[in-house]
């Protein structure tokens, strides 16, 4: 039922479909969150799957899907969907829709702010308007590569 109320036409976006759920105090029920993580996991790995695609559309090098960032001491600062290290420039996508409580959200937060402190350029990238969107988007990441992070602190990056 969760996958047909975002398929059909004219349907709800994820946001909303979330807002409803809360709302009527769903998404604490197992199976509830359970069908929410999966069908917001397959949406977001389109999502990722169509940035890469729109990356190389733009000319630019493959980004490192899901790379740790460290600093050299070793502290952990965040672990972007996608980042291309020579440039220093990270993409989020739909950042605020895989956090179920307010403390996940924080922690996420907490991530991208570490990574601006540090100079890394973050991208937010949401599904939806990357549907809607998408010449922009892929000129939003690109003009991102082309100025890069500014005065960014030696990252350690780890593939994964």
């Amino acid at each position: 039922m969760l996958r047909e109320a975002l398929a059909r036409e004219g349907g709800c976006g994820a946001s909303e479909l979330l807002t409803e759920l809360a709302d009527a105090e769903l998404l604490g029920e197992p199976q509830v969150r359970a069908a929410v993580d999966e069908l917001l996991a397959g949406q977001r790995e389109s999502a990722l799957a169509s940035l890469v695609e729109l990356a190389v559309e733009q000319g630019l090098p493959l980004p490192l899907p899901g790379a740790e960032l460290r600093m050299r001491g070793g502290t952990y600062i965040a672990v972007p969907d996608l980042y291309w290290p020579e440039a220093a420039v990270a993409v989020e996508v739909d950042s605020e829709l895989r956090c179920v409580s307010e403390g996940e959200a924080a922690w996420m937060r907490a991530g991208q702010h570490r990574m601006e402190y540090l100079g890394v350029r973050v991208v937010y990238v949401g599904s939806a308007r990357l549907a809607a969107e998408r010449n922009a988007v892929g000129g939003e990441l690109a003009e991102a590569y082309g100025l890069g992070g500014e005065d960014v602190v030696e990252l350690v990056v780890t593939e994964r």
